[in-house]
């Protein structure tokens, strides 16, 4: 069929059935065209095209520096990790290789008795207890600092959201 016009050019092959469909095509009628923001913005890492612009992003380990479109190595040692404790070291295993065979953690402190943590995920900040004190450090750094001094029983922790203590 020549769609300008409607003549029949050539006949279907199976012209006693019933068709299933008919498509017509108009250049009017097609979608526009989607335009790639991301072919102008030269993302270092990963270019998300958005109807509104193009957003640069880093992978997993790397921060968008101010340019907004190179990224930079973080310098914080574990990105994403379990942290599991005995009663004298917290260690860390880095949640990319813990099911490599021989996996070696990383352990801090190793002289403190540890009888309770949590840990704010968002600061990445940990605070433990022992029997005689409340102690915080940074899961980054490692240097710890005495916060209280009890002198009851701490019998268990539960993390809050910004908690200030002014000694």
């Amino acid at each position: 069929m020549d769609k300008s016009n409607g003549v029949i050019l050539e006949g279907l092959p199976y012209a006693n059935h019933t068709p299933l469909g008919i498509t017509m095509y108009h250049p009017d009628a097609q979608p526009t065209p989607v335009l790639d923001h991301c072919k102008t913005l030269q993302c270092s890492h990963i270019c998300v095209s958005r109807k509104d612009g193009a957003l640069c992003i880093c992978k997993e380990g790397f921060i968008l520096n101010p340019d907004r479109k190179t990224c930079s190595e973080d310098a914080k040692r574990f990105q994403r990790g379990l942290i599991v404790s005995n009663a004298t070291s917290f260690c860390i295993a880095d949640i990319h290789a813990i099911s490599v065979r021989g996996y070696n953690y990383t352990c801090y402190l190793n002289a403190i008795q540890i009888s309770h943590f949590e840990l704010d995920t968002a600061k990445r900040e940990l605070i433990f207890a022992n029997s005689s004190g409340l102690y915080f450090t940074s899961v980054d750094r490692f240097s710890v600092k005495h916060l209280l001094t009890v002198t009851g029983r701490i019998s268990g922790m539960s993390h809050c959201n910004e908690l200030v203590i002014s000694l």
